[in-house]
């Protein structure tokens, strides 16, 4: 078939443009080095690859010449070229017109190709309505459109006709990614595209759809003066009625200036609303002498067309202008810009001081921006600093975003073809994926296997997968249906898609996922499925290093966890503001260790936010795209592994974390549930020892340690309700640190709903709880330790001697089984108790599985109820003083008795539901008496004691660590908002 191109696709010469030297050679036209490496790129592309492809060439580089070559190089038949504004596609219509433009540097042969021979050319002017407007247009060579004409994606728009086009010329081709553009481009799959741009991003971060073949960096239009030297020109407000008055002031003398220099250059007045617009042309024409113009988009094309022509003509000496004149625009002259509004994209400002830079042109000279400096700190800010060399400035700007673009198609690509997908996901755009940049991190025994199934919810359908062998990531798109609680009709289900991202660290060994939904059980299952084993994730003394190498740091969110174990308001407190870390003082390290913090700072150069959890989470305030987010992954591997100075110099750096511990403290005493167990209470199920399946409240499950068995290798821990017995050991070498010692152990199983696990499972993120006799508290291998300097020796005050022998207690007997004679201690507390039965309001008997405290005694004061736990032990010893495991084993019931102290009314709960089984707990008052003293304590509150009745403590005999036992316990029990500790021992 015959076309134009084609049949003078021959006649394409390819000179080189040679600069003038002076005394040496004359300047001769050609193609520059930058049109000659896009026009090869162009014809290596097509000859491999049919895609789209991306021409990167800064304003002033020629890219006129190379749109207009790229049909004879590829022998189109028909071209549809898009522009973005009726300016410049009036312009390019008349390039194409005469092709003056590559006539003049001999890239045709004149005798092939004479003056009179050029292509028929096409503006489309209106709206392309008819499927005939379209048939229409085949008696042109050249269609030159923007996309609202010809675009089907416009209302009353035409769809055009399958193979119309063979080649699709974009200029300005970051505008693509919108819906109009992309969607010509979609209607003719079968054209050739090439979309050609001075900045192949978007400040939207849209994609644009292309390989990128070509890049033209804006230092090589610098050096071979294609691109011309430009100059920020401050303007200094002070002296002047207003900033707007300054810049005009400046821009007029620079215009002057440049005049008697015999330059002729014009001047650019630069807003960005018309009400503005119309507010600086008449400050210019009531402050300065220049013959100035308003145009804009509420203007008809004809006056802004004129206008134009009144300024190439010299009839003006300048325009003011709204977001007008910059894409495509030609106008070599235009070298003053008064800048009232500066852009606020890097694209649009590439763009904007392009226009100025152009060098093509015999009477012109440097090209200046007039603005008001600022501080601002961000890419555009840079610009408008006092002093700032614009030069350096755009070069490193332009660079660093067109090779991030480059880098990040680079990477996606490296993503195999999907192994899962739909109909719906088959074709995803990876480009378009920005997640919110939210990582928990793990650190594996085993290396990960990111293409392993993951067993996902029956509710949730994996709809996209892909692999990255070469990043080592993953990327996992699933679907789940919703049901909203409010109605049981399937009508209003939803359909919610989760994204996922595994990033696997070699170098650091350190697991990366990111989910848009942040739930705990998924990151487990996740993490579960790949690595073929439960991980736990990082310590907190190893994330708080993610803030190394950032300075100025300012948090706005510091939460602090009690260092000492608290169950009161204030276990965890949080400061927020501007400025938070400020409020954390000296006082606050000695009670509170760090628990999550946020805030921002700067690192190399650039402004970060940064947020950290001691669950092993890692976040930043951002949406970016997958290349992005695994290079901030390595960029916190790197960090956590390497790095060895994290402060802050805020007050952040008073408090402490958590200690990795690799060897078991001495002396631990006690185990309690895992808090979240507490905030989300479970069920556990089991068999007991008649084989009577039972499932019972997770709480009423008793944790004892068996200080017995208990070495400085293993902790034994029993689990105890009625008929039921279990043991789990604890060990820090044990790669799962719990594990069976009984072997019903492995047959406890925690239920929550229709989920069902193992216990032991559970544990190993949810770890139980350890306490030392000092109240530190042992998290999985995570140690937490008060200042043992800041603890108030015990007063031997609060031990209350009693004589045992004579009141005939069997003191080796906590219960049953006295010796002839002697009665248990529960029995004669029982007896004094009831002996008294106007001290107290209610005494209830609480002993046994899931019990709240031996004896608990309500009193009403008048004001408040007093609530006093009593915790019994028996002693081994022959004589009071002797045996340190009686204060050990008494103390450990403090850690129990604490918790039902946060909230009366779980207290009051557990009782009710205890003494209704069993209404003989009941030793002073009954059911309703309780009843009152629970109204009371609601409407005016309570205050707690703890007793503990131990008679193998002396008073007179109280050794230093038994002290110190006794010391670390009260200031346990008072910092949990209680009485100071009370202790019935021995003389």
């Amino acid at each position: 078939m015959s076309s134009y191109f084609l049949d003078r696709h021959i006649a394409i010469r390819y000179p080189l443009a040679i600069p003038a030297i002076e005394g040496v050679q004359e300047a001769k036209n050609g193609l520059r080095d930058s049109q000659i490496g896009a026009l090869g790129a162009i014809s290596a592309h097509f000859v491999l690859k049919e895609t789209p492809a991306v021409v990167t060439m800064p304003t002033g580089s020629g890219k006129t010449a190379v749109l207009m070559l790229t049909p004879f190089l590829l022998r189109a038949t028909r071209v549809l070229v898009i522009t973005p504004s009726r300016l410049v596609r009036s312009q390019i219509h008349d390039d194409y017109k005469d092709l003056a433009v590559l006539r003049k540097i001999g890239a045709l042969d004149a005798v092939q190709v004479p003056a009179a021979d050029n292509p028929s050319v096409h503006e489309v002017e209106g709206y392309v309505k008819t499927e005939a407007d379209w048939l229409a247009m085949d008696q042109y060579d050249v269609v030159v459109s923007t996309p609202n004409s010809v675009s089907p994606a416009i209302k009353d728009v035409a769809r055009v006709p399958e193979g119309l086009f063979d080649l699709i010329l974009v200029d300005e081709a970051h505008h693509s990614a919108a819906g109009s553009w992309q969607a010509i481009l979609d209607s003719l799959p079968s054209a050739k595209k090439i979309l050609f741009t001075a900045t192949p991003f978007r400040r939207d971060k849209k994609e644009i759809k292309g390989d990128f073949i070509f890049s033209y960096p804006l230092r090589k239009s610098f050096e071979s003066n294609v691109f011309g030297q430009v100059k920020f020109e401050a303007a200094a407000e002070h002296g002047f009625a207003s900033s707007d008055l300054a810049i005009a002031t400046k821009a007029a003398e620079i215009f002057a200036e440049d005049r008697r220099n015999n330059l002729k250059h014009y001047i650019m007045v630069r807003t960005d609303r018309k009400s503005r617009a119309k507010e600086l042309h008449e400050l210019y024409t009531k402050n300065t002498s220049l013959k100035l113009r308003l145009i804009h988009s509420g203007l008809t094309y004809g006056y802004i067309k004129q206008t134009i022509t009144k300024l190439k003509k010299g009839e003006l000496d300048g325009i003011v202008c709204v977001n007008m004149l910059g894409e495509g625009f030609d106008f070599p002259n235009l070298k003053i810009a008064a800048v009232h509004t500066p852009h606020r994209s890097l694209e649009v400002t590439l763009q904007f001081i392009g226009r100025f830079a152009r060098t093509n042109s015999s009477d012109i000279g440097l090209a200046k921006f007039v603005a008001l400096p600022n501080e601002i700190e961000d890419e555009i800010g840079k610009l408008y600093k006092e002093g700032a060399v614009w030069q350096d400035i755009i070069q490193n700007l332009s660079a660093s975003r067109i090779d991030e673009e480059v880098v990040t198609r680079e990477m996606l690509s490296q993503f195999n073809a999907p192994t899962e997908s739909t109909e719906e996901t088959v074709d995803i755009s990876l480009y378009s994926l920005k997640p919110f940049l939210h990582v928990k991190i793990y650190a594996p025994a085993f290396t990960p296997d990111l293409e392993r199934e993951i067993d996902f919810p029956s509710t949730n359908k994996l709809v996209y997968r892909s692999y990255s062998p070469e990043l080592s990531a993953t990327i996992i798109v699933t679907q789940e249906k919703q049901s909203p609680k409010w109605t049981t009709l399937d009508v209003f289900d939803t359909i919610k898609y989760n994204l996922l991202i595994l990033y696997w660290n070699e170098e650091h060994r350190l697991l990366f996922i990111n989910s848009s939904a942040k739930s705990d059980d998924l990151y487990e299952l996740v993490s579960e499925s790949i690595i073929g084993a439960v991980t736990k994730g990082l310590p907190m003394s190893d994330i708080v290093k993610v803030t190394a190498g950032i300075s100025e740091t300012k948090f706005y969110h510091v939460g602090m966890r009690k260092t000492q174990d608290s169950v009161t308001s204030n276990s965890y407190l949080v400061y927020s503001g501007p400025n938070a870390s400020k409020s954390v003082t000296k006082t606050d390290g000695k009670n509170y260790q760090r628990g999550h913090v946020f805030g921002g700072g700067s690192e190399a150069g650039k402004p970060v936010t940064i947020g950290y959890s001691s669950s092993s989470k890692v976040w930043s305030l951002k949406y970016i795209q997958v290349p992005s987010l695994v290079n901030w992954c390595k960029s916190q591997a790197e960090k956590i592994r390497t790095a060895l100075d994290h402060t802050t110099n805020s007050g952040l750096d008073h408090l402490s974390t958590p200690i990795t511990v690799d060897s078991l403290p001495h002396n631990i005493i006690s185990a309690r549930w895992n808090d979240i167990s507490y905030v989300k209470p479970v069920e556990l199920a089991f068999e007991d020892a008649s084989g009577t399946a039972v499932r019972v409240p997770q709480l009423e499950v008793e944790l004892e340690v068996d200080l017995t068995r208990t070495t400085t290798t293993e902790v034994v821990i029993r689990l105890l309700h009625d008929n039921f017995e279990a043991e789990v050991g604890f060990s820090l070498s044990h790669p799962e640190m719990f594990y069976p010692l009984s072997a019903n152990a492995s047959d406890v199983f925690l239920v929550s709903g229709n989920q069902r696990a193992t216990l032991l499972e559970r544990l190993r993120t949810r770890p139980i709880q350890l306490f030392t006799a000092d109240f530190a508290r042992l998290n999985g291998n995570q140690l937490s330790k008060k200042d043992a300097a800041s603890l108030v020796t015990f007063d031997i005050a609060q031990i209350a001697p009693y004589d045992w022998e004579n009141a005939k207690v069997d003191t080796s007997k906590e219960y049953d089984g006295a010796k002839h004679g002697y009665i248990s201690i529960h029995d004669h507390l029982k007896q004094v108790y009831a002996a008294s039965p106007t001290d107290f309001d209610v005494v209830l008997y609480d002993h046994g599985s899931g019990e709240t405290a031996d004896f608990v005694l309500f009193k009403d004061t008048g004001k408040l109820i007093t609530i006093e736990l009593v915790h019994c032990k028996a002693t081994k010893a022959k004589k009071a003083g002797e045996r340190v495991g009686d204060v050990y084993e008494v103390c450990a019931q403090v850690t129990k008795s604490i918790k039902w102290t946060e909230e009366p009314r779980t207290l009051l709960k557990n009782l009710k539901r205890r003494f209704r089984k069993d209404p003989s707990r009941f030793i002073i008052g009954d059911a309703s008496v309780f009843d009152t003293i629970e109204d009371r304590i609601l409407a005016v509150g309570s205050i707690y004691t703890i007793t503990l009745v131990q008679p193998g403590i002396s008073k007179s005999e109280l050794t230093t660590t038994t002290g110190n036992v006794l010391a670390a316990a009260n200031d346990y029990i008072v910092h949990n908002n209680c009485e100071p500790m009370k202790v019935i021992g021995a003389a």
